[in-house]
């Protein structure tokens, strides 16, 4: 035991015996929770450490650098109900679970695409009462699409007369006494 990792058993005692430093271990049953969702435990010393690669929760600073976002997006997230709110270490920490990863990077990637937050949360909602999203994200497309090209068209009608004004703008200069510019007045 000394020095490795903890098994499950005797040593658990031993390790809350040392320290409740580290994660703020304050009870046995506590020390049991974490043992049982898959964290594993190193004494270095005496003081209780996890490492977070291959476990089955990690903290927000973890699920921030995996996911390639910001621990401030992530918290973000949760207040926008995207991300939903994970359980909670006896010293307030979040445990996201390791399929908050893929969670984080499916919302970057939907934004990405243009989606809005609230499309996002649509979707993931299919998802989380468990329902293929497939049907309603090929709808999302689909409507998204018709408003890319709406906004294409006006765009370009929008170009089309500032590159009006332009040509006109080369002819025509302020006057004294104008209270607004000619250019725009006077297409």
């Amino acid at each position: 035991m000394g020095g490795g990792d903890c098994a499950v058993g005797g040593g658990v005692a031993r390790l809350l015996g040392v320290s409740a430093g580290g994660w703020g271990l304050a009870t046995p049953e506590r020390a049991w929770l974490l043992l049982w969702r898959g964290l594993r435990w190193s004494v270095k010393g005496g003081v209780a450490t996890s490492k977070s690669e291959g476990s089955s929760v990690m903290r927000i600073g973890e699920l921030a650098r995996r996911a390639g976002v910001s621990a401030k997006t992530l918290r973000f997230y949760e207040s926008e109900g995207l991300l939903p709110p994970p359980p909670r270490t006896a010293s307030g920490y979040r445990d996201f679970p390791t399929d908050s990863v893929d969670r984080v990077r499916f919302i970057k990637t939907a934004q990405a695409a243009g989606f809005t937050l609230s499309e996002i949360r649509s979707v993931l909602a299919h998802s989380d009462r468990g329902e293929r999203p497939c049907d309603a994200v090929r709808d999302l497309i689909a409507r998204r699409i018709e408003e890319v090209e709406r906004k294409m068209k006006a765009l370009e009608e929008t170009r089309a007369r500032l590159a009006k004004l332009a040509r006109g703008a080369r002819s025509k200069a302020c006057r004294p006494g104008d209270r607004f510019c000619r250019i725009i007045t006077e297409p």
